[in-house]
């Protein structure tokens, strides 16, 4: 998928992203732009299709000339926020602890994190502001935080459309965003379930 969509000049989508990824330096550095599955001692740490699948939830199917510039400084305002991405620019965390330790490069997380985008990308007073707050969540493994929504009891990872929305749930209650009501509805379903697991 990743290279498919990379070489598809008929995609907007694809094109948008492919512009994305190669201005944000750290992108463009960590990204594997040809494979779908990263092992454990990748040099990268993300793939092309992730950010693909990520902006094609924050904008749709149809971007407008004007929706690079946004997308582009919300990704890079993420990066500027994510301290563990800069420690390991400076040399104090190595990848495969990043990868192993931390669940903010896993494809679950940046299409939760498109899903964020999506808001701001229709409710864009201040979003700067409000999503800098971003900076202030924990993003290791063994954050409760995580629990049942993109890691479960084995502390295995899962990703479907109910983990990236649980996900982005539990990122948009961090930032002080309220939930839809169909968010509301999976949060719901999410403590029901848990609770009968008791």
């Amino acid at each position: 998928n990743s290279i498919s969509e990379l070489y598809d000049s008929t995609d907007p989508i694809a094109e948008l992203t492919r512009i994305v990824v190669e201005k944000i330096k750290f992108f463009n550095k960590y990204t594997d732009k040809e494979k779908d599955n990263l092992s454990k001692y990748s040099a990268a740490l993300f793939v092309f299709n992730t950010f693909y699948k990520a902006n094609k939830r924050i904008i749709g199917k149809n971007p407008s000339p004007y929706d690079i510039d946004f997308v582009t400084k919300y990704w890079m305002k993420l990066v500027e926020c994510v301290d563990i991405w800069e420690d390991l620019e400076n040399g104090n965390i190595t990848k495969v602890k990043l990868r192993s330790d931390y669940l903010v490069c896993q494809s679950v997380v940046i299409e939760a994190l498109g899903e964020v985008g999506k808001y701001f990308y229709n409710n864009r007073t201040k979003w700067e502001e409000i999503f800098s707050e971003i900076r202030n969540i924990d993003w290791r493994r063994d954050n409760p935080i995580w629990k049942d929504r993109c890691i479960k009891d084995n502390n295995k990872m899962v990703k479907n459309e109910k983990s990236i929305c649980l996900t982005a749930n539990a990122i948009k209650r961090k930032l002080g965003i309220s939930l839809y009501e169909e968010e509301q509805y999976i949060e719901f379903e999410m403590k029901r379930i848990g609770k009968n697991h008791e």
